[in-house]
């Protein structure tokens, strides 16, 4: 099996930390107006999150977010979407994304004969060819959990980052994706980024 991780470096993750009672701002003139986020600390700190594609082989790319540092970034002329919750949980979100063989009958024989899935790890078959793992998005939460804010990889608008607030962070993003507790991140990480020579650790970052 060909399988590939795209995701920040673990320190740029473990970073996120630092934006507990910031807020996330955008660039109104971007097109898509989602397709860069802004992640500003209540230090000044400043961080972007853009949606990004990579090959996991040819003919096959998956979706991630990539996280980068903007120190220089003038927020000046940034509009403010969402305030970050003092932080109690920080969650991030990964999805995998795979190919297998079609079942006979299973699509038009004129067609190539394979499947296209994703989801969480747990569900990627054993019969799966290629599959990336995707950073797709992180979630801060406050203490009690009242306050929910996401960003993750937008599946309907091309190109796209979208926020959650509140109940929609379970509604929607419960389904589909591996949360991952900051408290558990290093080893998953450890578990899932490399298991051999077929393996390729790709930075998104």
């Amino acid at each position: 099996m060909k399988r590939k991780m795209f995701c920040p470096e673990l320190q740029s993750l473990l970073g996120m930390t630092e934006f507990s009672g910031g807020e996330l701002l955008m660039d109104p003139s971007n097109e898509p107006p989602l397709g860069v986020l802004h992640l500003r600390s209540v230090h000044g700190k400043v961080a972007t999150a853009s949606w990004d594609f990579a090959d996991v082989e040819f003919r096959f790319e998956v979706y991630f977010v990539r996280v980068e540092s903007a120190e220089n970034l003038d927020v000046s002329a940034l509009n403010s979407l969402s305030k970050v919750p003092v932080l109690g949980i920080l969650e991030y979100l990964f999805r995998a994304e795979w190919l297998r063989p079609a079942a006979p009958g299973e699509v038009p024989e004129h067609f190539e004969q394979v499947i296209e899935g994703r989801g969480s790890l747990a569900n990627v078959p054993a019969s799966a060819t290629a599959v990336g793992i995707a950073f797709a998005g992180v979630v801060f939460r406050s203490e009690a959990s009242d306050e929910c804010v996401g960003l993750c990889i937008d599946d309907v608008n091309n190109y796209s980052l979208r926020i959650v607030n509140g109940v929609q962070v379970d509604d929607e993003l419960l389904a589909g994706f591996d949360r991952v507790p900051l408290s558990e991140l290093k080893a998953w990480l450890e578990k899932w980024s490399y298991h051999g020579p077929s393996d390729d650790r790709a930075q998104a970052s």
